[in-house]
């Protein structure tokens, strides 16, 4: 994965095995949201592991 803050503040996301591919565009609200998310555990369960 390959991020990269635009020039309007938004955050481009996209799959860094594939860089001619498309990009996901969040805002900095979604990507605070997101990280947040991830450090509280929301996202363990896709790496097979939990925080619980």
């Amino acid at each position: 994965m390959e991020t990269k803050q635009l020039a309007d503040g938004r955050v481009a996301v996209r799959q860094s095995a594939d860089p001619a591919g498309p990009a996901l565009i969040y805002t900095p609200e979604e990507i605070t949201a997101f990280v947040a998310g991830v450090k509280q555990g929301l996202a363990d369960h896709l790496t097979g592991h939990s925080a619980h």
